[in-house]
């Protein structure tokens, strides 16, 4: 499954939120025991105000990447030359909406899945995390390149 969200996102000249929304709507019907796939990218410092600001603009209103552990509160995200933010998730429900903008590189036990998988090139899974209202779950991690590379880590990235 993450590698037809990945042969998405690199056929298509502008990977935009409806071809995403499309095409996990179709993948969540096909595979009932997951619950939710998103879209990670890493954001260097200099864009993560006009990100948030394009977010609030989408009508996200109080918007802020966040940092913190699942399972707990999160807090705005520190001032960190990288962070990796949800920037896609599906379904945008209740049970979800809380994790747009988290930065998964803030917890550990996302992070080494993360980092694994970028220095792999392969499917990696993080250890079960809790979510906050919900039961625990795990991040499969598929690393695509983008062909530009961000103090070693690529700008784009797809997770579920």
């Amino acid at each position: 499954m993450l590698t037809t969200l990945v042969g998405l996102q690199q056929a298509s000249d502008d990977f935009n939120k409806h071809e995403f929304q499309a095409l996990v709507r179709e993948l969540l019907a096909a595979y009932p025991y997951i619950r939710t796939i998103s879209e990670i990218g890493v954001m260097p410092r200099a864009q993560r105000g006009d990100f948030e600001q394009s977010m609030r603009d989408d009508g996200f209103l109080n918007f802020r990447v966040t940092e913190g552990q699942l399972g707990s509160e999160h807090a705005p995200a520190a001032n960190r030359p990288i962070t990796m933010p949800i920037r896609m998730i599906e379904p945008l429900d209740p049970e979800f909406a809380g994790l747009m903008g988290f930065d998964v590189l803030s917890d550990p036990s996302l992070s080494g899945a993360v980092d694994q998988a970028i220095s792999t090139d392969k499917i990696i899974t993080s250890d079960a995390a809790p979510i906050v209202g919900s039961p625990s779950g795990f991040l499969p991690s598929r690393h695509i390149t983008s062909g530009t590379w961000c103090q070693g880590r690529p700008r784009s990235g797809v997770s579920s």
